[in-house]
């Protein structure tokens, strides 16, 4: 299985570009960088109707994740072989991977939050604006909060996803799942961003329910989390979630909107 944080390269990063020194008078690529090269070459190789269709399924699934969706090597071979693809469900997740761009996804949610905003309908209870900071924010949530929610614990093969995002399952939470690619859309990722922000005490972050129910803190008036302790204080991924709510905190001020 790929390490996927092992491919990742900046915009515009290639051997070709970079060097170092290799003795006196001498210059050589950068063997780490050139290893990296070479696996993401390896890896967009089986994007082509000639590889088995079990080896492109798990090619657009990883693909999927923030390291390598952002790789402009990586886009330029899914946009040039997606009317390629012979399988429906495959050639969908690459048209959703495509979608998935910053600046259209960005654009998109900017578009919802203007809309809601001028919705009558609705009961605006958490601040959010159409500005770049809460946008990137969002994207933030996409690619990393929300990324986690849907990461297999090797503690029980189980996902935080996999209970949240079954309708009627955890009622008291529901969450709009992605797709097999890792997929979600703008307005369902919306409205999961939505639900979340009013899981964060903005006085006191770290009482927040958005970190006390995987860390299974109860007391004599709330509930234990149904899906047991799903992280330690310390863990990577629990930094994530907690980074997020402290930035929560940061941008919606204060106070509530009233």
């Amino acid at each position: 299985k790929f390490g996927i944080d092992y491919l990742k390269l900046a915009p515009n990063l290639s051997a070709e570009i970079i060097s170092e020194q290799d003795g006196p008078g001498g210059e050589g690529i950068d063997p780490i960088i050139a290893a990296k090269i070479h696996v993401l070459d390896m890896f967009i190789r089986w994007f082509s109707p000639d590889t088995p269709v079990e080896i492109r399924e798990i090619a657009v699934n990883l693909a999927g994740s923030p390291a390598l969706r952002r790789n402009p090597e990586l886009r330029k071979t899914v946009m040039s072989y997606v009317e390629q693809e012979p399988v429906a469900i495959i050639r969908t997740r690459l048209e959703n991977l495509l979608a998935n761009d910053d600046e259209q996804y960005g654009k998109d949610l900017r578009d919802l939050i203007k809309q809601e905003a001028q919705d009558s309908s609705k009961t605006i209870v958490r601040r959010l604006e159409p500005t770049d900071e809460f946008i990137q924010d969002i994207l933030y949530f996409k690619d990393h909060g929300f990324f986690e929610m849907n990461k297999i614990s090797e503690h029980d093969n189980h996902a935080c996803i996999s209970c949240h995002g079954v309708p009627g399952r955890v009622p008291t939470l529901y969450l709009n799942p992605p797709d097999g690619a890792g997929h979600i859309g703008p307005a369902e990722l919306l409205a999961n961003y939505r639900k979340l922000q009013e899981r964060v005490e903005i006085d006191n972050p770290e009482l927040s329910l958005f970190l006390r129910k995987p860390l299974n803190i109860q007391s004599g008036q709330e509930e234990g989390h149904q899906g047991g302790q799903r992280y330690e204080p310390d863990d990577d991924g629990f930094q994530i979630l907690h980074n997020w709510v402290l930035k929560q905190a940061e941008l919606q001020g204060n106070s509530d909107i009233q």
